[in-house]
């Protein structure tokens, strides 16, 4: 900072860029002349407001997750049942039906192994060909890989039915919602985009051959009925949500979320 090199720019000077070296020209000149000035610490005080938010956030996450020593309000529970499937068990599934998320809908799996109760394992409760039936939700926003989807109703072997909710389906590795094959419409979205500068006047084809048009702030070129209808037609064909496609086959889990008493049955 001390050295005689100069820095010369051809930045302007409403730029971020010169402020900075404004501001650290500035603690040079101020450390030269005062003894024992902590240059390092001063540069630090150039971002102290994000440091400081930084450090305010911090703060409230641990004030928040602080831990209490009293007493917890409840009390173990016994089993009612030695039949039941408690709230954090898996049933494995794979699904027979295709989702697509252009559109909501039902969506039918099917259980694919055995699941058993949760204090032994002995005895049988959801036998494997177990029929789920779910709903799976559209809303999709760009960016977005993974379909939400709920489970609603188990339809057993021999005719009988049960209602579980909404209970969250996730992937193998307990990640929630669906993700299998996503269609970003790339090539829509880019051609809308060239489409649209070629309304705009900055690109044309000439002779063949295509050309970048320079930005001149001093003519005016008046836009015609079609072009404005054609870009619009453009912009709404751009602002496009991915659509997310999960194959018939995909394997998958329903996380149980409330425990449930089932009456065991024979493998």
């Amino acid at each position: 900072m001390n050295a005689p090199t100069q820095l010369k720019s051809k930045v302007s000077s409403s730029s971020p860029t010169t402020s900075i070296l404004g501001d650290l020209a500035s603690l040079s000149k101020l450390a030269s002349s005062t003894p024992g000035m902590d240059l390092a610490a001063q540069l630090g005080n150039l971002h102290s407001g994000a440091v400081e938010d930084r450090v305010l956030k911090n703060a409230s996450f641990m004030k928040k997750s602080k831990k209490s020593f009293k007493y917890i309000d409840s009390t173990k529970t016994k089993q009612i049942s030695p039949y039941e499937l408690k709230t954090g068990s898996i049933i494995p599934g794979v699904l027979i039906t295709a989702l697509n998320s252009e559109l909501p809908g039902q969506v039918l799996g099917q259980v694919s192994e055995n699941v058993y109760d949760t204090a032994t394992g002995e005895h049988l409760l959801i036998p494997q060909g177990t029929k789920m039936i779910g709903v799976y939700s559209a809303d999709v926003v760009y960016g977005q890989e993974r379909l939400l989807v709920a489970w609603n109703r188990l339809v057993f072997p021999d005719g009988q039915t049960l209602n579980i909710g909404s209970m969250n389906g996730t992937d193998g590795t307990g990640a929630g919602g669906f993700a299998d094959q996503v269609n970003n419409h790339y090539f829509q979205v880019f051609g809308s985009a060239f489409l649209l500068t070629l309304f705009n006047g900055d690109m044309t084809v000439k002779n063949g051959e295509l050309v970048i048009l320079q930005q001149d702030t001093n003519t005016e070129r008046k836009e015609t009925s079609i072009e404005k209808q054609a870009s619009a037609v453009i912009e709404k064909q751009m602002d496009i949500a991915p659509v997310i496609e999960i194959r018939s086959g995909y394997q998958f889990n329903i996380f149980v979320t409330k425990d449930i008493i089932l009456e065991p049955l024979s493998d």
